[in-house]
């Protein structure tokens, strides 16, 4: 994770990337510069959404804080556990925004099949690209790269592209349940040790065994 918007330049499609994109010498209609490009901007909106995470985390702590100050209670920071969602939250919209640059990636490469290796090659190679961005979508990209470049009609690059959209849908749901599950866990563990009772710890169990069969599945 980085808090750090990227000035990312890719010299060899003259393409850079501040704020907004600009495409210099590489034809504008080419399928690979259009795959660099849409590359750069994911990065750079990824990398927004991580700084904006932090704001929003650091943000919420001190307004519990100061909220439980005001009202002289301690069981008011029990609200700092929505904290969880809040993170959750911004990792599912994440997957969401990474599995659509995928699927842009491979429509690039429907319109005008190039070197998977090169796409990934011009973006390792660029020491302004955050690493640690850059590599989750690249194993995703690598994950799918012999399909890809085995596929010889339509019909099986829509198969890979169905998948991308599949394991999408997956992502998110199981990151939304799990984050929600996980912050409830916490809450009724708390709840138990302070204020224990049997509803209190069926809930906790139950919960429990659910967020247990959410990661087994996941």
């Amino acid at each position: 994770m980085t808090d750090e918007t990227p000035n990312i330049k890719i010299s060899g499609a003259n393409i850079q990337s501040s704020g907004n994109v600009q495409i210099g010498s590489a034809p504008a209609d080419c399928s690979l510069t259009e795959a660099i490009r849409e590359t750069l901007v994911a990065i750079e909106q990824r990398s927004r959404r991580h700084r904006n995470l932090v704001i929003t985390i650091v943000a919420w702590f001190f307004l519990v804080a100061m909220t439980a100050i005001l009202v002289w209670s301690l069981e008011v920071l029990i609200a700092w556990l929505a904290i969880v969602v809040i993170i959750g939250g911004s990792l599912a919209r994440d997957s969401v925004a990474v599995h659509r640059w995928l699927d842009g990636v491979v429509s690039r490469f429907e319109e005008e099949r190039f070197g998977i290796g090169v796409l990934m090659e011009a973006l390792r190679t660029n020491p302004s690209i955050p690493k640690e961005t850059l590599a989750s979508m690249l194993a995703m990209l690598e994950e799918i790269q012999p399909s890809l470049e085995a596929a010889s009609d339509p019909l099986e690059l829509l198969s890979i592209r169905r998948g991308i959209q599949s394991s999408m849908r997956h992502q998110w749901l199981h990151i939304v349940i799990g984050s929600f599950l996980f912050a409830t866990l916490l809450g009724l563990g708390i709840l138990m040790l302070t204020n224990p009772g049997l509803p209190t710890i069926l809930g906790f169990v139950v919960t429990l065994a659910v967020w247990l069969i959410v990661r087994l599945k996941g």
